[in-house]
């Protein structure tokens, strides 16, 4: 062994484990070895050199992900940068060597470090938590994003932008989807006039620069009349903006508990931006509301070995033709209309190649986002206190949204009025209460069994057609199963919510079932 190496190396023992993990851990950090920690996980990042399709889950060649490695990996990671020596019997000395296996698994079965934490990665320049821009690549201490141009240079954005200038930023974007036909706010307008649909996807391209400084961010929906219309290619304009390249995608999968997986697996390599691919069927999962509103998702998926947490600030595209969203889910999405009006939507010409245009222009098209975004952070961001709250998304209210309404543009937020119309969940929640109504009325408290004996009274032939009304909204509820049991978790699961104006109320009899009733809500002004 040289001198160099015997004053520099980590002399393996076993018997002093936890010592020699503490200082192969320094050195790591000592030498800013990209190696980091992220919910209790090791990580690092890496660029995939192919394009990748697996199990639901679609990448483009040479997307940014993180990657979680195996034992095998962790040995090599950490004995590229630090040396180890072992004791060699034979020839009583130390000897440059490998540690065991071993010695990585207990690393990595640490389950905390001192190692730096990631709380992301992005593909271009982004704004911090604070308004602040960060623009140079690798580690930022800040704000515990990792930054990979991949080589591209970014004009640099100004300190202090204007209203002009924020103006002038945004016509560039808008030029960009000009020729998407955004469906107008008013019956009498054209297509290209401004529009909160058209503001919906002006939103998602800003939000996807900026996602990491929000805590959260709604759902974006680009919902179409018909194919062809250019749901998809708007969603890959966004993504190419933020990160060079087409969405990450997954498919809804053929039950909720598929769709559940296919999210947590997806949000585990931390992709910026991803979309839902061509839905065909009402969206809901209680998961993934839990995923839009919150900074970090529990796993609980079935299939998924232990408890673990991934980060979810990641933008969510979702597209499909006739986009309907079910019960909690439609209170965290804005929805993008695409209408061409005409029989044939994809026989339409754009002015330009955008799967060409945005790649070669993306630079600008980031440093204008990223104007606007800074240009409303530097002037004390004005109007916010005036817009209407949307509850769980004050950050992108507070910067997004509040950045359009501020250079003229109509609020992205007018789009949620047209969910409810949308809305099955609800629909069928409201038949329900009003059958209710007729049938059973306000005044009694009931059980499950009583409503679902109320819906079939054994009146012979007098049966009519408003008992009937019960009976339906049931079999619509239940169309397989109209039990007790479903019937009383069904009345649980939406006690208290409000729909024109009446709700089902509850309270638990000691020792005897669980009844209800139905009451009439008098709304504020």
């Amino acid at each position: 062994m040289n001198k160099q190496f015997k004053n520099t190396a980590i002399k393996y023992h076993r018997a002093k484990l936890p010592q020699i993990l503490d200082e192969t851990e320094q050195r790591l950090i000592d030498q800013s070895v990209p190696l980091f920690q992220s919910k209790g996980r090791l990580v690092r990042v890496i660029r995939l050199d192919d394009a990748a399709e697996d199990a639901g889950i679609r990448r483009p060649a040479g997307a940014l992900v993180i990657h979680t490695p195996n034992d095998h990996l962790l040995l090599e990671t950490i004995a590229r940068p630090v040396k180890f020596a072992t004791w060699n019997a034979r020839r009583e000395q130390w000897v440059e060597n490998l540690p065991p296996l071993e010695f990585a698994k207990h690393f990595n079965a640490r389950g905390t470090w001192k190692l730096r934490v990631l709380r992301g990665i992005v593909e271009a320049p982004t704004l911090r938590a604070d308004g602040t821009v960060l623009s140079k690549p690798g580690y930022d201490d800040a704000s515990g994003i990792w930054l990979d141009t991949g080589g591209v240079e970014f004009p640099e954005i100004p300190e202090s932008p204007t209203r002009k200038d924020a103006l002038h930023a945004l016509d560039r974007l808008k030029d960009v989807i000009k020729d998407f036909p955004f469906v107008p706010d008013d019956e009498a307008g054209e297509l290209g006039d401004p529009s909160s649909h058209r503001s919906v996807a002006l939103s998602a391209i800003l939000t996807g620069v900026c996602r990491k400084a929000l805590r959260t961010a709604p759902g974006h929906g680009f919902d179409a009349t018909s194919m062809a219309t250019g749901k998809t290619l708007l969603c890959d304009v966004v993504s190419i903006i933020a990160t060079g390249r087409p969405t990450s995608a997954i498919s809804q999968g053929k039950s909720e508990e598929e769709f559940d997986k296919r999210l947590f697996s997806i949000l585990l390599q931390g992709d910026p931006v991803i979309v839902i691919d061509n839905i065909d069927r009402p969206v809901r999962s209680d998961e993934f509301c839990t995923v839009l509103t919150a900074e970090e998702w529990q796993c609980r998926v079935l299939g998924i070995s232990g408890n673990k947490t991934v980060p979810t600030n990641v933008l969510f595209l979702l597209n499909g033709n006739g986009l309907q969203f079910e019960g909690d889910i439609r209170t965290r999405v804005i929805m993008c209309h695409l209408d061409a009006g005409v029989e044939n939507p994809g026989a339409r010409k754009f002015d330009r190649d955008l799967r060409t245009y945005v790649p070669e222009h993306r630079p600008q098209l980031v440093a204008a986002a990223l104007t606007v975004l800074r240009a409303f952070v530097v002037a004390g961001r004005p109007g916010v206190e005036d817009l209407d709250a949307f509850g769980r998304f004050e950050d992108w209210s507070n910067l997004v949204r509040g950045a359009l309404v501020w250079l003229g543009e109509p609020d992205p937020c007018a789009t949620r009025e047209a969910l409810d119309a949308i809305d099955p969940e609800r629909d069928n929640l409201a038949a329900l209460m009003r059958a209710w109504l007729k049938v059973i009325g306000t005044e009694k408290w009931v059980t499950a069994k009583q409503v679902i004996d109320a819906a079939q009274p054994d009146f012979g032939d007098s049966v009519d057609a408003i008992d009937n009304d019960l009976d339906e909204a049931l079999l619509t509820l239940f169309p397989r199963f109209k039990t007790t049991k479903t019937v009383g978790r069904y009345l649980t699961k939406y006690k208290g919510r409000i729909v024109d104006g009446m709700r089902i109320q509850l309270h638990a009899v000691k020792g005897e079932s669980t009844e209800y009733r139905l009451e009439l809500v008098d709304e504020p002004d």
